[in-house]
């Protein structure tokens, strides 16, 4: 079976527009982060804005990848996910 791969970039692939959710919701909708096989994050100095349920719009994104694992056994992984941020990590699953 073939691998494809999708680099997904908010300042690339996030769209203006309008959700009940707010932006997080668009961008959700458009992302598919539940149908994904491998979810890899690569930060650099900033880990994003405040959502209403997460202390980023990064961190909602991996909790969803978690919790769709955790339903579905994918994205790929099961030692749980880490989320570093300036100063250290910090597990969030």
């Amino acid at each position: 079976m073939p691998a494809v791969g999708s680099v997904w970039r908010w300042e690339t692939d996030a769209r203006p527009g309008r959700h009940l959710e707010g932006p997080q919701g668009l961008i959700d909708e458009r992302m598919e982060i539940g149908d994904a096989d491998v979810v890899i994050g690569i930060f650099w100095k900033r880990f994003g804005t405040p959502t209403a349920d997460a202390a980023s719009g990064t961190e909602h994104e991996l909790r969803r990848a978690w919790a769709a694992w955790r339903e579905h056994g994918r994205p790929a992984g099961r030692d749980g996910l880490f989320l570093w941020a300036q100063g250290g990590s910090r597990r969030v699953c």
